[in-house]
């Protein structure tokens, strides 16, 4: 299966709508469908911040193991270059994503068939009222092997700017766009005593957002912005 790194990418909804800021005429167009795949489950939460991060074994002592999240998506830019004219696809729908949700796809676009080149992204989040627009939950498991219910909350305003390589679209053939979150990622920022040391609910349970914990909050924030890559393959 041939495969075309893209480097850093953001998350795609499953009901999008898209507007061109330039009108082709073609008879020939090719279609991408988005898919997301949580990498990395497990990683290490070590003494050091160079020893975390690491992937390992699933239920490891040291380590903490990412089991459920989501994110709302508010918008998505997609800007590229085609025979040297500027072409932009506007997502404007919201729509909220299940992270561990295997093989979904979260909608499709269709493009014209040809060389996209300078291709730039920029996925919109936005806070919440109701809801955070990025959680995911999971459990922690110390040097002693006791496990820890874990949850992050992130609910702000963000931008996040990314680039791609050249792509071609094929009319013959189908595409999909694989979202891969790595997720250990979240925790290379940070070390064993920062989870030993924040409070916990009545439940037990570290709640890990900008006003609960939040020192260890911005640690993770830090992993969260760089941890999604992309590869299209077909």
């Amino acid at each position: 299966m041939k495969r075309k790194l893209l480097g850093s990418l953001a998350i795609f909804c499953s009901v999008i709508t898209f507007s061109a800021c330039t009108k082709e005429e073609t008879t020939t167009e090719g279609k991408i469908n988005y898919q997301m795949e949580p990498t990395n489950l497990t990683a290490s939460v070590g003494t050091t911040v160079s020893e975390s991060g690491l992937v390992v074994n699933t239920n490891a002592n040291s380590s903490l193991t990412w089991k459920a999240g989501r994110v709302i998506v508010h918008e998505l830019d997609f800007e590229a270059k085609k025979d040297d004219r500027e072409i932009e696809y506007k997502l404007t729908k919201p729509a909220t994503v299940d992270l561990f949700k295997l093989s979904q796809e979260f909608g499709s676009i269709t493009i014209p068939a040809g060389t996209y080149k300078e291709i730039k992204f920029e996925l919109v989040l936005k806070k919440q009222t109701t809801a955070n627009v990025f959680s995911i939950s999971g459990i922690y498991k110390d040097e002693t092997g006791k496990e820890t219910n874990v949850e992050f909350l992130f609910n702000e305003d963000v931008n996040i700017k990314l680039e791609a390589e050249n792509l071609t679209i094929s009319s013959s053939e189908a595409y999909t766009g694989l979202l891969k979150l790595q997720l250990n990622k979240l925790v290379s920022q940070i070390n064993s005593a920062d989870l030993k040391s924040v409070d916990r609910n009545a439940n037990g349970t570290i709640v890990i957002s900008s006003t609960k914990n939040a020192i260890l909050y911005n640690k993770i924030k830090a992993g969260f912005i760089s941890f999604i890559k992309a590869e299209f393959k077909h």
